[in-house]
C-alpha cells in the first residue's frame, strides 16, 4: 500500500473512531441518567409496598388503645381506623403510580437500549483498531482494506439506524464530557501522578463566563 493510501486509510479510521467514542460516551450518559431515575421509581416502589404490608399487618385499634389507656389521650377509635384505612389506600395508590410510571416514561427501555449503544459502540471501535493494526502491518493488500474500511462504513450506519436518537443538550453536554476526558487522559500521559477531578473540571467549564483552555483547569 502507497503512503498516501495508507495515510487516507488512517484518516477514515481516525474519523470513524472519533466518531464512535463520541457516541458512546453519550450512550454512556444517556444510560446512566435512565438507569438512575429507573432505579429510584423501583426503590420508591419497595420501600412503599414493604411499608404497607408492615403496617397493614400490625392492629392498628391495639396502638390507639394503648394511647388512649396509657397515655390518657383521648382518641376515636372509629375514626382514627377510617383515617388509617384511607392513608394506607393513599400509600397503595402511591406504589401503583411508581410501579406504572417506570412503565409510563419507559425510562427501563432507554437506559437498557443506551446500554446496547455503549456495547455496539465499543464492539466497532475494536474492530477500526483492528483493521488500523492490520494495515499498519501491512497484511492487508489494498483491495482488502478498502473492503473492510467499507464494511466498517456500512457497520457504522446500521448502528446509527438502529440506536435511537439523542436529545441536542444531552449531546452537547457527552460531547463537553468526552472532549475534557481526552484533553484530560492527553495530559496524563505525561504526568500520570497528577491530581484529576473530571467532576470538578466540567463543573468549572460550565460555570466559567469567560474563554478558557483546557491548559487552564489544570493551573
Amino acid at each position: 500500500m502507497a503512503d498516501e493510501e495508507l495515510q487516507a486509510c488512517r484518516k477514515i479510521l481516525k474519523g470513524y473512531k472519533h466518531k464512535a467514542q463520541l457516541l458512546r460516551q453519550i450512550h454512556s450518559d444517556l444510560y446512566s441518567k435512565y438507569q438512575k431515575r429507573s432505579n429510584l421509581l423501583n426503590a420508591g416502589s419497595i420501600i412503599l409496598t414493604t411499608l404497607i404490608t408492615i403496617i397493614s399487618v400490625g392492629t392498628i385499634s391495639n396502638f390507639f388503645n394503648f394511647l388512649n389507656y396509657y397515655a390518657k389521650m383521648n382518641i376515636d377509635i372509629n375514626f382514627a381506623n377510617s383515617l388509617f384505612s384511607g392513608v394506607l389506600a393513599l400509600f397503595a395508590f402511591i406504589a401503583l403510580f411508581i410501579s406504572l410510571a417506570d412503565l409510563i416514561l419507559g425510562w427501563r427501555n432507554k437506559y437498557l437500549t443506551h446500554e446496547s449503544g455503549v456495547k455496539l459502540m465499543t464492539g466497532f471501535i475494536t474492530s477500526a483498531r483492528e483493521i488500523e493494526d492490520m494495515i499498519e502491518k501491512k497484511s492487508l493488500n489494498d483491495k482488502q482494506a478498502e473492503f473492510k474500511i467499507e464494511e466498517l462504513k456500512n457497520r457504522y450506519e446500521l448502528m446509527g439506524e438502529m440506536l435511537p436518537l439523542t436529545p441536542d443538550q444531552d449531546f452537547l453536554d457527552s460531547k463537553r464530557k468526552y472532549l475534557i476526558k481526552r484533553k484530560i487522559s492527553e495530559r496524563m500521559d505525561c504526568e500520570p501522578c497528577i491530581n484529576i477531578s473530571l467532576k470538578d473540571y466540567i463543573k468549572y467549564c460550565k460555570k466559567t463566563n469567560k474563554d478558557t483552555t483546557i491548559s487552564d483547569l489544570f493551573k
